[in-house]
């Protein structure tokens, strides 16, 4: 699965960076050129579930990955959570919509993991908790997402990492992360350490490592900070 991932990571830069539009009959022009290397970083890919509160102004929000959560349509418990913990999300989004973007609405997106949420893995043998991997700020029809690589600066602007933690939420990036330099070139140079290192988190889990807690884990996200790929 993470060899094929990454095939298709190495065929959408080699599309950006050769693509030279079509010629006078509609036929795709390609060039070979000089392509890019990359810095990659990666997080730990938590097994849970995939959870978000949304912020307008007025009211917090409690979604899922297809729908939004209420008391009597809830999902494993996080919207109870957000409830016991909304002074302290509202206060947060609401510094966010409030800085120098001027939002209209701001999504945090995050894993609710732990407990019964999944089965078989070492976050299971958790207390559930909130692992926050990225902020949305939304302004009319233009957006900016904070992913891993600056989620925490952005957070601590606001708020303290003691504070979240104490009420069981959590920045992905508290926990072990990955840098490689990816020559697309080569890429296949780095296969192999793409493979161990998640031969490695699928054996034991860093996230409940950090807990004390052995067990699996699920695999590694990996992301960069280039625009121009989109991926």
């Amino acid at each position: 699965k993470s060899i094929e991932q990454f095939k298709n990571v190495i065929r959408h830069v080699k599309e950006v960076e050769n693509y030279r539009g079509k010629d006078e009959n509609g036929n795709t022009i390609y060039i070979d050129s000089v392509l890019p290397t990359l810095k990659f970083q990666g997080t730990v890919k938590i097994h849970g579930t995939n959870a978000g509160i949304r912020y307008d102004g007025t009211t917090l929000t409690a979604q899922s990955r297809e729908r939004d959560l209420s008391i009597t349509s809830d999902n494993c418990g996080f919207y109870v959570f957000m409830q016991q913990n909304a002074e302290l999300f509202e206060n947060l989004l609401k510094s966010f919509r409030d800085s120098s973007f001027n939002s209209d609405t701001v999504v945090m997106y995050g894993e609710w993991c732990g407990g019964n949420i999944q089965k078989g893995v070492a976050v299971s043998k958790l207390d559930k908790k909130f692992v926050i991997f990225g902020i949305r700020l939304v302004n009319g029809a233009d957006e900016i997402f904070i992913e891993s690589l600056d989620l925490i600066h952005q957070i601590t602007q606001y708020t303290t990492l003691d504070d979240l933690n104490k009420r069981n939420v959590y920045v992905i990036t508290q926990f072990q992360t990955w840098e490689l330099d990816i020559d697309f070139n080569s890429p296949h140079d780095v296969q192999n350490t793409l493979t161990d290192i998640t031969n490695a988190v699928e054996n034991e889990c860093p996230v409940g490592k950090y807990f004390g807690v052995s067990g699996v884990g699920e695999g590694v996200v990996w992301s960069h900070n280039s625009e121009k790929y989109g991926l």
